[in-house]
């Protein structure tokens, strides 16, 4: 066996280390794993959207799912948000001239 295929102590120390810092970052990202998904679990549970999508299967023949047209939404939001606005200043000017 040549010298170049024998390990020395250093290149073995480095192997270790090598080993040492793949072993701790393998344990780090087992926990970074479990921490993900505790905090998936945390959201669903917190915002209910499981109980949600129990209801839903349970009552399905109740529902029905339609396409939709967003831009249509928006403008509808939009007009009925003006409408509120400006019923609403109607309201404090009357008020005001009482």
């Amino acid at each position: 066996m040549s010298a170049a295929a024998c390990p020395t102590a250093a290149s073995l120390d480095d192997l270790i280390g090598c080993l040492s810092l793949l072993f701790g970052f393998c344990r780090i990202k087992s926990w970074v794993d479990k921490m993900q998904e505790d905090l998936v679990t945390l959201a669903r549970t917190a915002s209910g959207v499981d109980q949600l999508a129990a209801i839903y299967l349970k009552n399905r023949d109740l529902y029905t799912v339609e396409a939709n047209n967003p831009r249509q939404l928006v403008e509808i939001a939009a007009r009925d948000i003006e409408k509120l606005l400006s019923n609403r200043s109607k309201a404090l000017v009357v008020r005001h001239d009482m």
